[in-house]
């Protein structure tokens, strides 16, 4: 519910409080590799292609969020890509990119400080 992220994240969190949970942060959905795999139903050696930039030059894949661990990705900004290249993808859920999720904590802070005072 709401007309973007920070709305229906401040609708939830309302509905969260009222049964007594005590929301802190929004967390990134952060994608390895192997996990790109199986939720996009390839193998890991299809991602390691699109990741080098060996297939799909015209349309590079998304850069690592964080360079930890040979680099994890968002994986709104990945699913974004395998939707524009036909591959399978959550089509029915609009995930939190980076902006929504800075967004959205950002509020918290200013949230759980007003609840303080």
């Amino acid at each position: 519910k709401g007309a973007d992220a920070v709305e229906a994240a401040q609708f939830l969190v309302g509905r969260l409080e009222s049964i007594g949970v005590v929301v802190e942060r929004a967390c990134e959905d952060l994608v390895t590799r192997g996990s790109i795999a199986s939720r996009a139903d390839v193998t890991p050696q299809a991602v390691g292609l699109w990741v080098r930039g060996e297939r799909y030059k015209e349309d590079p894949f998304p850069e690592p969020y964080v360079l930890l661990v040979g680099g994890l990705w968002l994986w709104a900004d990945v699913n974004a890509w395998l939707a524009r290249h036909g591959q399978k993808h959550d089509s029915e859920i609009e995930h939190l990119g980076a902006r929504d999720i800075t967004l959205i904590n950002a509020w918290l802070l200013e949230h759980q400080a007003s609840a303080v005072a």
